[in-house]
């Protein structure tokens, strides 16, 4: 089912970057990704003159889990089996907001979805698109970037179920510190999702 719709406009016009920010370029740092990811983050929030809590939504990507695969040093792991050393994650991305956002901010926060399932959409029609695009946002090789394009599947949208399953297997792995998967149905909200797709 298209994500295209005419009821959505384009961000363009009506939207502006206000803040960048980086870590420095070197090898080595001694800090972990996800350290250098929120030095980053704060760093752009200090650029933008705003404190974190004025945030509405964040975007995450995780893009670098199919190298292991596509160089044939690993697979992607299957049923939340990681107990292999070659076990990878699928790659993720992530829309976070607040409640605070969903409550004051809907209409933004609609349009959001649709223009990421839109794009997501587009770029999955076209290989060659995905990896530009792969390679421009992560700053891989454009080669390396055509490989991984050809083994990721753009467009699923995670399940409740799905949700249940990895909290309740992250709790019995010891990662998170209390098993919620009972509590999933009363946060779940497909609404975003389902209106962006027309259903």
């Amino acid at each position: 089912m298209s994500a295209r719709s005419p009821r959505h406009h384009s961000f363009a016009g009506t939207t502006a970057i206000s803040g960048i920010g980086a870590t420095e370029f070197s090898k080595d740092s001694g800090r972990s990704e996800l350290r250098l990811a929120a030095e980053a983050v704060r760093s752009a929030l200090d650029d933008a003159g705003i404190a974190p809590s004025e945030v509405d939504g964040l975007v995450t990507w995780e893009p670098f889990e199919s190298i292991p695969v596509m160089d044939g040093y690993g697979f992607f792991a299957k049923g939340l089996e990681y107990g292999s050393s070659k076990a990878v994650g699928a790659e993720l991305g992530m829309f976070m907001t607040t409640k605070q956002a969903v409550d004051g901010k809907r209409a933004a926060l609609e349009r959001f979805v649709w223009v990421y399932l839109a794009k997501e959409e587009e770029l999955g029609k076209s290989p060659a698109a995905f990896a530009g695009a792969y390679a421009q946002l992560t700053g891989m090789a454009p080669e390396v970037a055509a490989q991984a394009a050809k083994i990721i599947k753009l467009g699923e949208v995670i399940s409740p179920d799905q949700i249940k399953r990895q909290a309740k297997g992250f709790a019995d792995l010891g990662v998170i510190q209390k098993d919620v998967s009972e509590d999933i149905d009363a946060h779940w909200d497909g609404s975003f999702v389902d209106k962006a797709l027309g259903r």
